[in-house]
C-alpha cells in the first residue's frame, strides 16, 4: 500500500496515521512507564470488552516497578479517577467505576503479591463514593461505605498522618447523621472531632521547636474551623 501511495503522491503528502483505540492508548502509556494513565483508561473506558487483553500487561508493569514508584503510580491513578468520577454527569456510572476499582483492582494487587501501601488510595475512593451516595440521599449504600471507611482507618498504622483520615471520616459520618435527620448524633460526631483536634493543638502549642520557629502564637487549623 505504501508503494502505491508513493507512486501516486509526492513524498510531502504521505504521512502515517495511528489508529487511536483504547488498547493502543493503554499500551502506549505502559511503554513510557505511565501506569496511572493506563489504569484510568482501563477502568473508565466504555469499551471494556476490547481492553481485557491488555489487563495482564498493566499488572505486569506494576510488578516490575519498585515499591516507591508503584505506590506513586497507584496514588496518581486514584486521584485522577476521583476527578473523572466527579466530572461524570451520570452518578450511577461514576459509582460503578469507583466500586469496580475498590472491588477488583485492590484485591488483584494482593492476589499478585504486589505489596504496596494502598490505604490512602482506598480511602480516597471510598470518601468520594460515600459523598456521591449522600448527595443522592442513598442512606443504605452510604452506611455500607462508611463502615468500610471506619474499618480501614482503624486498621491504619497508629501514626500522626492517620489523624487526617480520622477527621475526614468523622466529617462524612456527621453528614450521614444529618441525612438520617439524627441531628443530635451529628453534633456529637463533630464534637468528637473538635475535641480530638483541640487536644492535638494544645500539645503543639507547647512544643518548643514549633513555637520557636513560628513564633509564640496560637496554631490555627482549617479543619478545626470547618468542624466548628
Amino acid at each position: 500500500m505504501r508503494l502505491k501511495l508513493e507512486a501516486l503522491f509526492d513524498e510531502d503528502y504521505i504521512y502515517s496515521v495511528h489508529v487511536n483505540t483504547p488498547e493502543n492508548y493503554v499500551l502506549s502509556q505502559l511503554a513510557v512507564g505511565n501506569v496511572a494513565n493506563a489504569l484510568v483508561e482501563f477502568y473508565t473506558s466504555r469499551e471494556q470488552g476490547k481492553l481485557r487483553d491488555v489487563e495482564e500487561h498493566i499488572f505486569s508493569r506494576l510488578q516490575e516497578m519498585s515499591y516507591r514508584l508503584a505506590r506513586l503510580q497507584i496514588n496518581q491513578f486514584t486521584t485522577h479517577l476521583v476527578g473523572v468520577a466527579r466530572a461524570e454527569t451520570d452518578f450511577e456510572r461514576s459509582e460503578e467505576m469507583l466500586k469496580r476499582v475498590l472491588g477488583e483492582f485492590f484485591p488483584k494487587l494482593e492476589t499478585l503479591a504486589i505489596h504496596v501501601q494502598t490505604d490512602e488510595a482506598k480511602f480516597k475512593l471510598q470518601w468520594c463514593l460515600v459523598d456521591m451516595y449522600l448527595r443522592e440521599g442513598d442512606i443504605y449504600h452510604a452506611e455500607e461505605v462508611l463502615a468500610s471507611m471506619r474499618e480501614l482507618v482503624q486498621g491504619m498504622n497508629y501514626r500522626a498522618e492517620s489523624l487526617r483520615f480520622l477527621y475526614l471520616y468523622l466529617d462524612r459520618k456527621a453528614l450521614f447523621d444529618i441525612n438520617c435527620m439524627d441531628y443530635k448524633q451529628a453534633v456529637r460526631t463533630m464534637q468528637e472531632s473538635i475535641q480530638c483536634m483541640e487536644n492535638v493543638r494544645s500539645v503543639l502549642d507547647c512544643e518548643d521547636v514549633i513555637q520557636n520557629f513560628f513564633g509564640k502564637r496560637e496554631i490555627c487549623s482549617e479543619w478545626l474551623g470547618n468542624a466548628y
